[in-house]
């Protein structure tokens, strides 16, 4: 619908942190067209700058809004919820009103300094007079929100009680027996199962498969169902999410430590973390976890997928281009023919000329029956890491800490965030140097073996998953070449070749009685 000249307007919204309820974009949205209403004004278009600071960052410069700054033929009048949505510096006012008084533009505010929609009247030297009062109190109001910040964030970093919300899995909330407020504790039930986790991953277990025990255990409520749960005293479980374990593991709240955006808050004397609760892991424990989970990502990125149920995943590879092999459904064309594994060499960039293939039953058949041969009359074990010290993980994370902190040292212009920012870097230093001379205590690993034998455990699931599960536990490698007479006769087991890991203590082994037994 065609609008007159002199009443289009442009509606602007601005917030500097997308969760500022507060502020929040529907909230501006509805305050803007209620004061195009009352003044008779059509809008007709938007300006939404989301995670923007208007301290930071002026109106001429900020992505939607400076943008239509620059086209004002388009037209007559912006809109915002209040001044503050606008600008908060002197210097952005008076060139926003500069602008404005060179192309005839109203600015117009939802809620004014008495409550109502209220006009700056760019034409009259009383207007300008007004608009700069206004903008000198919206500097100096966003001036005392820097203070309160910086205040603030000095405030918890002397603090050792609990700055309020929802303590981290693992925690619950006691009183403080030093003063006010809370501090944390652990929480007799979720402690223990993130010691269990813990556990399981320095014993060899699977991110995916520690998640899929937990959600089998029906009394072991995931993070976002335990507070409600508890509180109903319901005793069935919820869905436990890879991503969600290695949250739990990976994050220093574990420790005991107050966290704020990621990093631990630091005492300002030492740079040591400041600690609200007792660690449910001891140090060496978490780096010991950081550890193992860093080289399975490096080493065994794509064993653990699931959306293939292929047993040999991981496990088979070409004997020439030593690539792995893939588990391929039969073509269109050959509904009844079977499954192979190939060498997708090539497609992957390779330069492997041979390709072979196999029929999946006949090698996953032969992979199972040489693991039983090889491996049948051994335990089962699992390797326990006793953690010794090793300063260098924290120190990593302390510099990378630092050198972010760094980076911000022209943000602060105040005196109190300028003696902020060096408090907080002089504790840093601190920190890296006490580590650095901190003593290396070397770690142990111990072997404990189960009741089960391998061939007990193989015959015990007849899951592809599991199977390829204790497969690659195992170091089982099998290796094709090309050569066979194909799918009319038998394997031709000469092009594989079977080859296991270290893992097996030969010392440990059962007898060859008991592998017949678990065969009968």
């Amino acid at each position: 619908m065609p609008t007159a000249m002199g009443t289009r307007a442009l509606a602007a919204i601005r917030l500097s942190a997308n969760h500022d309820h507060t502020t929040s974009p529907g909230r501006q949205r509805e305050a803007d067209e209620t004061a195009a209403e009352a003044l008779g004004l059509v809008i007709i278009g938007w300006a939404e700058d989301l995670n923007v600071s208007a301290s930071k960052v002026s109106p001429f410069d900020r992505p939607q809004l400076g943008d239509w700054l620059q086209r004002p033929s388009e037209f007559d009048a912006i809109i915002w919820w209040r001044l503050d949505r606008a600008v908060r510096s002197m210097g952005d006012m008076a060139e926003l009103a500069k602008w404005a008084k060179a192309h005839k533009k109203r600015l117009v505010f939802a809620e004014g300094p008495a409550g109502g929609v209220f006009e700056l009247d760019m034409g009259s030297p009383f207007g300008e007079l007004i608009m700069l009062l206004l903008a000198f109190a919206a500097q100096m109001e966003a001036q005392a929100i820097q203070e309160r910040v910086t205040g603030a964030r000095a405030a918890m970093r002397s603090m050792t009680r609990w700055p309020g919300g929802q303590p981290p899995y693992g925690y619950q909330l006691a009183k403080n027996p030093k003063g006010p407020g809370y501090v944390l504790e652990a929480d007799p039930e979720a402690s223990v199962t993130v010691q269990w986790m813990a556990r399981r991953v320095l014993e060899g277990a699977s991110i995916a498969e520690i998640a899929r025990k937990l959600t089998e255990n029906e009394k072991t409520p995931a993070p976002r169902d335990h507070v409600r749960r508890r509180a109903q005293r319901e005793e069935a479980g919820s869905i436990w999410m890879d991503t969600t374990v290695r949250h739990i593991l990976t994050s220093p709240a574990v420790l005991g430590q107050l966290m704020h955006k990621g990093n631990p808050l630091r005492d300002l004397a030492t740079g040591a973390p400041r600690q609200v609760g007792p660690p449910i892991l001891e140090r060496e424990t978490y780096d010991a976890i950081q550890a193992q989970l860093s080289e399975r990502t490096s080493s065994t990125a794509g064993l653990t997928r699931k959306d293939t149920k292929a047993m040999l995943l991981g496990v088979l590879h070409c004997g020439h281009c030593e690539g792995r092999m893939y588990r391929k459904p039969p073509p269109k064309s050959r509904p009844t023919a079977k499954p192979r594994y190939e060498c997708t060499g090539r497609a992957r960039g390779g330069q492997c000329p041979h390709k072979p293939s196999v029929r999946a039953d006949w090698v996953e058949e032969y992979a199972g029956r040489k693991y039983m041969e090889t491996l049948g009359f051994f335990r089962e074990y699992t390797d326990v890491t006793h953690g010794g010290y090793d300063p260098t993980a924290e120190m990593e994370a302390v510099q990378a800490e630092l050198k972010e902190h760094m980076k911000d040292r022209d943000l602060f212009k105040s005196k109190a965030g300028q003696q902020e920012w060096r408090d907080r870097a002089q504790a840093l230093e601190a920190r890296l140097a006490t580590l650095e001379e901190a003593e290396v205590i070397p770690s142990s690993t111990e072997r404990i073996y189960g009741s089960r034998t391998f061939a007990e455990a193989w015959l015990a699931n007849d899951d592809d998953l599991v199977r390829r599960g204790l497969l690659l536990s195992a170091g089982v490698t099998v290796r094709l070449v090309v050569g066979g007479n194909g799918d009319t006769g038998a394997l031709d087991e000469s092009r594989l070749t079977f080859s296991v890991g270290d893992q097996v203590d030969p010392e440990e082994d059962a007898t060859e009685d008991a592998l017949r037994q678990a065969l009968l």
